[in-house]
């Protein structure tokens, strides 16, 4: 049995094609990634969602050996997270990004935190001096302009010790790589776990982030990370809106160089962007889900029988 929303989801258009920046270092690439044309958004209580249409009369399709697209979040609605943002040219966001997302292909395509905005850090403990990931105390949430963007990496098990003295090694888990696969309820290929997908008969990109790792402390109320106290626990802050910027570009064979060839922002000074593209802040006050059974319930349903001799029930669940 799943849990599926009971209506499909309604997407709102965030941003157009124009404007486009160019960067002050020189013209746009030539020759770059297949345009975006249009950024439309949609939210349901586990994920924030974002479609990237393509520009249909495109010459080529996606080559993911060397095409790159960015987009940076600003979840805080606040000046927040990395003013430099991880793309040729020395772009910076003014009001800085706290996520970024890169699509690279599907092996490759992550999402990454800023790393003044990480409340997991790598922290030498003494007395041995080995490593660990913990949540760092008295964290203040800010903009910095030399943040870097990291891999969003937590510890979901602690060092522990059994009675016998049998040794239980810690476990870090890394978030950051994105699923591919299509999220879309009803399609044949559906993946219940999957986080993006290239749609090429609608020439569109589609990103599926859940609230948790966007580090959303009660998504429903807008409520985000802001910051640790004395003891590391989170404290947290109502956000108004989402705000992005995308940007493309082909990467080179040396990784150093290299232009942008499309930004998408609201505003622009130079190398600098101002301003990106807003989302409200999607709240709600209740969530309409209905069940439904798992494809392999038909399969299980049919072997099952065999097996005790008892007939099982192949109907639909009932709301």
């Amino acid at each position: 049995m799943k849990f599926v929303p009971r209506e499909p989801l309604a997407y709102v258009a965030v941003a157009a094609v124009e404007p486009v920046v160019q960067p002050a270092n020189g013209s746009l690439q030539s020759g770059g990634p297949p345009r975006v044309i249009g950024i439309y958004a949609s939210h349901d209580a586990a994920a924030l969602y974002l479609d990237l249409f393509l520009d249909p009369t495109a010459k080529r399709e996606i080559d993911w050996s060397r095409d790159r697209y960015v987009i940076a979040l600003n979840t805080c609605d606040a000046p927040c997270g990395a003013e430099q943002l991880p793309v040729p040219g020395g772009i910076r966001l003014a009001e800085g990004a706290n996520f970024v997302v890169e699509l690279q292909g599907p092996p490759a395509s992550r999402l990454l935190v800023a790393d003044n905005y990480d409340p997991w850090q790598e922290v030498a403990v003494a007395p041995t001096g080995s490593r660990e990931f913990r949540v760092v105390r008295d964290m203040t949430i800010a903009l910095a302009s030399d943040a870097r963007f990291e891999h969003e990496i937590v510890e979901t098990n602690v060092l522990r010790f059994a009675r016998d003295g049998t040794r239980f090694p810690r476990i870090n888990a890394d978030r950051s790589f994105l699923r591919y696969g299509n999220f879309e309820v009803g399609a044949q290929d559906y993946s219940s776990l999957g986080q993006w997908y290239y749609d090429p008969p609608r020439a569109r990109l589609r990103l599926r982030l859940s609230w948790g790792l966007l580090l959303a402390l009660d998504p429903s109320q807008g409520l985000v990370f802001w910051g640790t106290d004395n003891k590391g626990i989170p404290a947290g802050k109502v956000s108004h809106s989402i705000r992005l910027v995308l940007l493309s570009y082909a990467a080179p064979d040396d990784k150093e160089a290299g232009t942008v060839a499309q930004i998408m922002a609201a505003s622009d000074s130079g190398n600098v962007l101002i301003k990106g593209w807003g989302i409200p802040w999607p709240t709600w006050g209740s969530v309409k889900y209905q069940p439904t059974f798992k494809k392999s319930y038909h399969e299980l349903s049919k072997a099952f029988p065999e097996l005790t001799g008892y007939a099982t029930g192949g109907g639909d669940p009932q709301d």
